[in-house]
């Protein structure tokens, strides 16, 4: 015999139907009304209030889609899944197709570095033996941020860029019809998978031709340091530090010698 809670607050109107949470394990379950007309719960696989809100109101949607349309709540049936993994290709194939699209629609410096991502994910993948896009969730993306930083050595930005890079390619793979969902979108609840983490417990936001940008950063003892110049802007580690590219950098060494002859920057008075 299930144990429902008995708490007003673990009674939830939600949809197409209410959320109730089950005792001991304090998972909510959605209780609605099936296509053969009895009332059944399923659950979410949600602890947290907002999460179940979420999942039992997607799934009232998908509920209300299959009364017209006749596609099953649960997903698509399995001959219709059939024929779409038919059509579907490799990821490998899908890379180089998306790969092809970023090259009419970006910078060559833009496409060497989604390129350059593309295969560490590839090699990746085939490591794991992973092929198709159906076998690719949540957990093979928080391997892969396991992957770089542990044996690859990348930093967080670096991981945190990769996984932009990917969670682009998966959007424009769902735009295809070779995915449902994004596995490298960020999630509220549970688990994150970006570190979203500035260097150095900070990162400037300000634009690189502002004071706001770069005096934090002069002012720090690896800025001040002989270093610091022309020479430095290139350098992994202040590329690193600040988040942004060489050119972003070069544009802060310019800025850092304005300073220096003329002084920082005054607002103007109001």
């Amino acid at each position: 015999m299930a144990n429902w809670s008995k708490k007003a607050d673990d009674i939830i109107p939600c949809g197409r139907g209410r959320l109730r949470k089950l005792m001991p394990c304090r998972i909510w379950h959605f209780r609605h009304r099936a296509a053969d007309g009895k009332w059944r719960y399923k659950s979410t696989g949600h602890h947290d209030r907002k999460g179940a809100i979420c999942w039992a109101e997607a799934f009232s949607m998908r509920l209300t889609r299959a009364e017209f349309t006749g596609i099953p709540a649960e997903g698509r049936s399995v001959a219709s899944r059939a024929a779409q993994a038919a059509v579907t290709p490799s990821i490998r194939r899908g890379l180089v197709s998306w790969l092809r699209y970023q090259k009419q629609q970006n910078e060559e410096n833009t496409v060497r570095s989604y390129r350059t991502i593309g295969v560490k994910y590839a090699r990746f993948l085939r490591l794991l033996g992973i092929r198709r896009f159906d076998q690719i969730d949540r957990a093979v993306m928080m391997k892969f941020r396991e992957h770089c930083v542990s044996k690859l050595n990348n930093c967080k930005i670096t991981v945190d860029n990769n996984l932009i890079a990917l969670r682009s390619f998966f959007s424009w793979a769902i735009s295809k019809g070779w995915l449902a969902t994004n596995p490298a979108s960020q999630s509220r609840h549970g688990e994150r998978l970006f570190f979203d983490e500035a260097p150095c417990g900070r990162r400037p936001t300000a634009g690189p031709s502002t004071s706001e940008f770069w005096l934090p950063v002069m002012a720090t003892p690896s800025a001040s340091s002989p270093s610091w110049g022309a020479g430095a802007c290139g350098s992994p580690s202040w590329r690193c530090w600040s988040g942004a590219t060489s050119t972003t950098l070069e544009a802060g060494c310019t800025f850092a010698t304005k300073v220096a002859n003329d002084g920082p920057e005054v607002p103007p008075q109001r």
